[in-house]
């Protein structure tokens, strides 16, 4: 179970640096010539990048990318779901479940 949860850190930290060197990339290519505005530094950019985050928020579709910005669309569609199952499936997803994270599910 540590694997996965730093295998995930791991990732979620290379997707930060990518957006954050995306965001330098860009304003280095375009402000300058555009706006007649110097180049920022990567701290610069995790600077910027916080900002914008602040100013603008952390996202606009809701949790998990549901349908409509509607929070908790997934969980409610899994509780719907698993009320139809028979006991032999709630067995079978549970056992899946508890797998996949532990004994905290």
């Amino acid at each position: 179970m540590k694997g996965k949860g730093i295998f995930c850190f791991l990732i979620g930290a290379l997707i930060v640096v990518g957006y954050i060197f995306a965001v330098n990339l860009l304003w280095n290519w375009l402000m300058p010539s555009l706006f007649d505005v110097r180049e920022i530094t990567f701290v610069e950019s995790i600077g910027l990048t916080a900002l914008a985050k602040l100013l603008f928020g952390f996202g606009g579709k809701g949790c998990c990318g549901c349908k409509g910005g509607k929070k908790g669309y997934w969980k409610e569609k899994m509780k719907m779901k698993y009320a139809n199952m028979t006991d032999e499936e709630k067995e079978k997803f549970n056992s899946k479940m508890s797998k996949w994270c532990g004994e905290n599910c």
